[in-house]
């Protein structure tokens, strides 16, 4: 019997100005082929930057498309313009280029809603989108992107949501999560000697409050370090002026070797998201936190929409020297009662094998 045909499509092609690709697709790519490539045929269609981050068993056979979204600090219209075509020319070319009878979209944002809102479906495919968020919202910009958010999901066969929560009332959906525990791969990090630090890591892009982030540390004598690449130079120099002795802040490529050990040694990981801004969105940042043992500081919403515990605040203004006096004549039972859930969680909802019978099953009921 023939092997169903799956095309992964990897239609972004982010990368800075350098080449260099940022973001996640890389790392979620290769770890979703690994799950299915076993009980599939798979083919791969992504843009170079993202390829040249993979090994020879995922790139020999892949469908090169055309364009890149090269990520900086500061866009004209027009550069906005042409990063939004270019997806379109890069979901085109990757359609019209496989005979693959799922074509799944594992890495997603607004415009490809925006494309099957606008396009017909590809005669006799399936359509699997996986989605890391629930919906848009925001005044009448948000109700336009949700009304063709409305419009692709009656196109999309199935949603692979990230979060248990979520909910899609034009289509079917499954929860898988977007993560899983390698406990290989984290042992090597994790330990049980947490220094009084906490850190802010990965792309400093717009989406992060850094500022409120670095005024409400520069508040409290606790230290800080934020390390990740910044599009925005000028940014990370005002941050740099602003930043009390307190903060640390650095605009570099971490390494994973360095990334895993900055957030296994925290105490606390810090994600600067607004109560509107994240709320509706898994973070990777957060399950690795998970993953390591270590606490995570966000706004409340973003800690419930994940389902995950951690130090939960309204404001920023509640960022104060209280606030970690607090926390450190209740750390010892905060800890307990943080480090037996997260146990528990990668055991269940992060369990590799689980995850990967999801997929076989998953897929192979779509027919």
């Amino acid at each position: 019997m023939r092997k169903l045909k799956i095309a992964m499509i990897e239609y972004q092609g982010r990368c800075d100005e350098t080449g260099k690709a940022v973001g996640h697709a890389p790392k979620v790519l290769k770890e979703y082929y690994n799950f299915i490539k076993d009980h599939f045929e798979v083919e791969i269609l992504a843009p170079a930057t993202i390829l040249k981050e993979c090994p020879e068993e995922i790139t020999k056979n892949a469908f090169t498309l055309s364009e890149n979204i090269v990520m900086k600090g500061h866009k004209t219209f027009k550069d906005k313009i042409d990063g939004k075509l270019s997806m379109f020319r890069n979901i085109k070319q990757a359609v019209k280029n496989t005979d693959a009878d799922i074509l799944w979209f594992f890495n997603v944002e607004y415009y490809i809603m925006l494309y099957f809102g606008l396009n017909r479906k590809p005669s006799g495919k399936k359509m699997v989108f996986t989605m890391f968020k629930e919906g848009f919202s925001g005044g009448f910009a948000g109700k336009i992107r949700q009304f063709f958010f409305g419009l692709a999901q009656k196109k999309i066969d199935l949603i692979i949501k990230t979060g248990q929560g979520f909910k899609y009332k034009n289509t079917k959906s499954v929860f898988v999560s977007d993560y899983y525990y390698d406990e290989e791969k984290y042992k090597a990090y994790k330990t049980d000697e947490k220094e009084n630090f906490a850190v802010c890591l990965g792309t400093m892009g717009d989406g992060k409050q850094l500022e409120e982030l670095v005024e409400s540390f520069g508040k409290t004598d606790y230290p800080l370090k934020i390390a990740g690449r910044f599009y925005n130079k000028e940014r990370f120099n005002k941050l740099k002026e602003s930043a009390s002795d307190n903060i640390s802040i650095e605009d570099k490529y971490l390494s994973e070797e360095e990334y895993f050990t900055l957030l296994s040694k925290a105490r606390y990981t810090v994600l600067p998201y607004s109560k509107t801004g994240y709320y509706n969105q898994t973070s990777g940042v957060l399950q690795e936190a998970v993953f390591l043992d270590t606490i995570p500081i966000a706004n409340v919403s973003l800690l419930n929409c994940n389902e995950i515990k951690g130090i939960g605040f309204e404001d920023w203004k509640d960022m104060n020297s209280t606030f970690f006096k607090n926390l450190d004549m209740k750390e010892d039972a905060l800890n307990n009662n943080y480090y037996r859930e997260y146990k528990e969680l990668r055991e269940n909802r992060f369990s590799k094998q689980k995850i990967s019978d999801s997929y076989e099953s998953i897929f192979k009921n779509l027919y």
